[in-house]
């Protein structure tokens, strides 16, 4: 591999607001005309304000929410930990598997960023040209709250009642990593942003999921 394509895996080009900003650590305004483009990201043709994009975020999650209380009303929840003592597992043990989730998908994170493999430098590509201009606008406070209904909305949906939904219905070793496996394809399915997001995705909801077999718990996934 030469220098240059060394250089495009660990320094893509990025872009704000549809416009290339730096290349090789030069701004915009010294560059070729060529190497200068203004095309419009798809998520930005929205016209999202930031208020907009964090209601939109919090609806999101609210009904991911309101889908797990409805499988859980028709008994597809996890019944080891029903919602009254999801918080029984003691603060101890929730943050020291919370630290190991941190890790595991930190390890995941760096990977992706690290290797470089063409599919994965598109997908850093993507999130430069795409998400990184959707959420420049937002407040932490913004950022924070997106984060944190969505941390609620997709475990109570992906972990709490499809994965524990289903191995309770699926009793032993064969039924758990039958929902194991299940609810991490779905957590891919919806995160399908892009063909590589899609496999990406049930990377990461699959270690949540190795987070709430061994610890029991859905809060620390």
């Amino acid at each position: 591999m030469d220098s240059v394509a060394i250089y495009d895996c660990f320094c893509p080009p990025v872009y704000l607001n549809g416009r290339l900003v730096t290349t090789d650590q030069k701004p915009v305004e010294s560059l070729p005309a060529s190497k200068v483009t203004d095309v419009q990201p798809e998520f930005l043709r929205q016209d999202l304000k930031p208020g907009g994009l964090t209601q939109v975020g919090l609806l999101l999650e609210a009904g991911c929410v309101l889908v797990a209380l409805l499988l859980a009303y028709f008994g597809l929840y996890d019944h080891a930990q029903p919602l009254n003592k999801v918080f029984d597992k003691g603060l101890a043990a929730m943050i020291g598997w919370s630290a190991v989730g941190f890790a595991a998908i930190s390890l995941c994170a760096i990977v992706f960023l690290v290797i470089p493999w063409k599919p994965f430098r598109e997908f850093r590509n993507f999130v430069l040209r795409e998400l990184v201009p959707l959420f420049a606008p937002l407040s932490m406070i913004q950022v924070a709250l997106i984060s944190a209904s969505a941390g609620i909305g997709e475990e109570m949906l992906f972990r709490w009642s499809l994965q524990g939904g289903l191995q309770h219905l699926w009793p032993g070793i064969h039924g758990m990593i039958a929902a194991w496996i299940i609810a991490s394809v779905a957590f891919g399915l919806v995160h399908a942003v892009t063909p590589m997001y899609a496999l990406i995705a049930p990377v990461i909801g699959s270690v949540l999921g190795l987070i709430l077999i061994f610890s029991g718990s859905v809060i620390p996934a």
